[in-house]
């Protein structure tokens, strides 16, 4: 493809139809975001585009930002320009558009953690495990979709650790389709 990220982001100069996740993804940092794009996609059936530069965060705020990109009718492109780690990175691939990262990217994939003081007893220890095992399954099954099965729950064990990738890496694995 021979695309230019300045054509997919034209448009009305009085309207632009862009927003920005610059934040840990968190209930309070993917709230204006959600609301942008509800309301963009109210006004018209024109492309919106989710510029991320964000280290991740809470994966069930992600989750909620994709059911936004996800349930919208018009196209949402994602674009890293920065960092996109962890749930950011599931975020960018998630684009209903096309998804783009900067030369200068970095993307970085890894299966959900919890912290230590996340438990505080042994049956909260195998309560927040079980939803950590949820959690990690529906990550990687999400990948796996968006990624057209170059990232899999079959391959999940490669991203035990923290996987970061340049652009070209994060294009060949599927998370985004063009290099700008």
């Amino acid at each position: 493809m021979n695309l230019d990220l300045s054509e997919i982001i034209k448009g009305d100069p009085e309207k632009p139809r862009r927003v920005y996740l610059r934040d840990e993804v968190t209930v309070d940092s993917v709230f204006p975001v959600i609301e942008s794009i509800f309301t963009m996609a109210d006004e018209g059936p024109e492309d919106i585009t989710l510029f991320i530069n964000s280290h991740g965060g809470e994966v069930f705020s992600a989750f909620e930002l994709i059911d936004c990109i996800r349930t919208v009718k018009c196209k949402v492109n994602t674009v890293c320009s920065g960092v996109a780690y962890s749930c950011a990175s599931l975020i960018l691939s998630a684009g209903t558009g096309l998804r783009f990262a900067s030369k200068n990217s970095r993307i970085m994939v890894h299966q959900c953690s919890l912290s230590v003081q996340d438990f505080k007893n042994i049956e909260e220890m195998k309560t927040l495990n079980s939803e950590l095992k949820f959690s990690n399954n529906k990550v990687f099954s999400l990948l796996e979709e968006y990624t057209k099965g170059k990232i899999s729950l079959k391959n999940k064990n490669y991203f035990n650790k923290d996987r970061f990738l340049n652009a070209d890496e994060a294009k060949e694995l599927g998370i985004v389709d063009l290099v700008y």
